[in-house]
């Protein structure tokens, strides 16, 4: 829509829906951009509240490009004071040859971002055609809280006792979707016990997690609490000691001093 955007621009409240676009690169451009909304953005330049829906981004051809960049939104978008704001990529599909050498950045919402404001944008059923050399704002890479996948989430499939602060992003055709970090929280564990959870059967270290799928199941269990004894040389000449790992009321024996000091006993 918008090739290059300068000083001071805003773009809000805009929708390309149902549209293909189309590059065939023949030529020896230094960098190539490629946004379904702006190609390139400048200095204090703001995206708002933009949907792009059901886009095709295709490029062919001999594309000698040294740096190639292309986004569901906005391709090229680095410059400082710009943000990128509450904006969404709904069905949009990237594709070019696996001949090109050099892409560098690709993202169903930016390709490439700098230095400046990202917040609450979401994409939903986005598709990559091609090998990605490197990650861009989308396609569930590492990206949050930049961009973040839209899903469903099924509270029922939450162990009795497990609850969420987190609430509904996006509302698409009657359907409301959560995405990004996902809190949880349950009641207090036994004392001397800590509530570990685990979503789809895989444990997570905190009491969270970044949705990355329809409807995870969400399972917790309490894991007794540990504590590690650590043992202090007290300036000892020789020796060396392990730390000891100890459960929660567990009755154990310390192990047996090994640290010497010269002209001194140990006495216990």
């Amino acid at each position: 829509m918008f090739g290059d955007i300068y000083d001071n621009a805003t773009i809000k409240n805009l929708t390309v829906e149902n549209s293909e676009f189309s590059y065939y690169g023949d030529t020896d451009n230094y960098e190539t951009y490629i946004g379904a909304i702006v190609a390139e953005g400048s200095n204090n330049t703001h995206i708002i509240n933009c949907t792009v829906k059901n886009v095709k981004i295709s490029v062919t051809g001999n594309v000698k490009a040294q740096n190639l960049y292309i986004g569901g939104i906005t391709a090229y978008h680095p410059f400082q004071i710009s943000s990128i704001e509450d904006c969404t990529a709904i069905g949009v599909e990237i594709s070019y040859p696996d001949t090109i050498l050099n892409v560098t950045n690709i993202g169903a919402i930016a390709g490439h971002t700098y230095d400046h404001l990202i917040k609450n944008n979401y994409y939903l059923n986005c598709k990559l055609n091609g090998t990605l050399k490197s990650s861009g704002f989308g396609f569930e890479l590492d990206d949050f809280p930049n961009a973040s996948g839209l899903h469903l989430l099924d509270l029922s499939k939450f162990d009795q006792g497990i609850s969420t602060t987190a609430e509904t992003v996006r509302t698409i055709e009657g359907i409301s979707y959560y995405g990004g970090l996902i809190p949880l929280s349950s009641e207090n564990p036994t004392t001397g016990y800590h509530t570990v959870y685990s979503v789809d059967g895989n444990e997570i270290e905190n009491d969270s997690f970044i949705l990355a799928s329809d409807n995870p199941v969400v399972t917790k269990q309490q894991k007794i609490n540990n504590y590690t004894v650590r043992f202090d040389s007290n300036n000892a000449t020789d020796g060396t000691m392990d730390d000891q790992v100890f459960n929660y009321e567990e009755e154990a024996s310390l192990t047996e001093n090994t640290y010497s000091r010269t002209n001194y006993s140990f006495t216990g």
